[in-house]
């Protein structure tokens, strides 16, 4: 049960109330805006916990969690934290890596950020001329410790994932799921456990794919695939319910190319929930020439044959940036 008294709460994280308190500041989407602000607020990250704590109870390994549980002195989301490192540090070894513990890979994902930003502009010398070839040797040079990004361990990314996971499966009525570049798999993973038919997960990068089919099999998760992103195009066309692209677009050099390629995957009528931070540009692996898609995502979006779902309609929990929607696919 969550503590009521959220803002006195031990366990809540700083950055829930932080994320909370931006998305309010940005997004023209509130859902209750007959209640003060500070009580929809609360209601607002009790809802963040709640599907964080589900996500991380689907993809953190039984035998992980039980064990960071017993160090209960330590707020809930320094223990989730701890047992994510605990998992990659598992999935390093196992792989046949480095022997690592938890301390050892917390003080390299301290240094990502740094590492990753002097590969960036070690392979894209122009960020005007950038090319798939440049992006291609900057994702594939990168280890694990430095695809996987740190921030998955949050309060608010878990329950993105998990908010998107369970209204997608639901919607479809467990019908058939993929995720576009969904790395390490959080979200098929939650999609599969929620009894989703068949849920594919497709991403560029091996290592990711790897690890997502390793943790998986240690969380007990049945029927997941894992797809290659060069090996898409065997899905076929018209094969699936709901997808997901979050924060692909905004790293790739054909926006209009990987929605088009979203619709072709899914069926008419079929929703996508698509989010990319087009904004955030100047940032390493952000391609600066997609900066002209900032504020116009629909119109990227119907380009390749969406239309937006109505926000009544979405029943989102609490709020998402405005540009992170779902999207229909029209009827042909």
């Amino acid at each position: 049960m969550l503590n009521k008294n959220i803002f006195l709460a031990r366990d809540l994280a700083p950055l829930s109330r932080e994320f909370c308190e931006r998305i309010i500041a940005l997004s023209s989407q509130n859902l209750r805006d007959e209640l003060p602000p500070m009580v929809r607020l609360q209601e607002y990250v009790l809802k963040i916990l709640e599907y964080a704590t589900l996500t991380r109870s689907i993809v953190i390994p039984r035998r992980i969690r039980e064990a960071v549980n017993q160090t209960g002195e330590l707020p809930a989301f320094e223990r989730y934290q701890s047992a994510c490192f605990r998992m990659y540090a598992d999935y390093v070894r196992e792989s046949g890596g480095e022997h690592l513990d938890e301390v050892a890979v917390r003080e390299q994902m301290a240094g990502q950020m740094t590492r990753c930003e002097a590969r960036w502009k070690q392979c894209v010398p122009d960020e005007d001329t950038v090319t798939s070839v440049q992006l291609d040797a900057f994702y594939g040079g990168l280890g694990f410790l430095d695809s996987i990004r740190i921030h998955e361990c949050g309060d608010y990314a878990m329950a993105l994932r998990g908010c998107v996971s369970v209204l997608g499966v639901n919607r479809s009525q467990k019908g058939s799921v993929f995720d576009y570049g969904g790395g390490g798999g959080l979200c098929t993973s939650v999609a599969a456990s929620l009894g989703a038919r068949r849920t594919v997960l497709i991403d560029a990068n091996p290592g990711l794919l790897d690890f997502a089919r390793w943790r998986d099999a240690a969380c007990q998760i049945r029927g997941v695939e894992y797809c290659p992103l060069k090996d898409a195009d065997t899905l076929g066309e018209n094969q699936f319910d709901f997808g997901i692209c979050t924060e692909v677009l905004e790293h790739v050099v054909d926006p209009p190319a990987v929605a088009r390629k979203c619709g072709s995957l899914l069926k008419p009528g079929g929703l996508l929930f698509m989010s990319a931070s087009f904004r955030q540009y100047p940032h390493f692996s952000h391609v600066k020439n997609n900066r002209r898609y900032a504020g116009k995502e629909d119109v990227l979006m119907a380009s390749a044959g969406f239309s937006p779902l109505a926000l009544a309609e979405a029943q989102l929990p609490f709020p998402f940036l405005d540009e992170w929607k779902f999207y229909v696919k029209n009827n042909a």
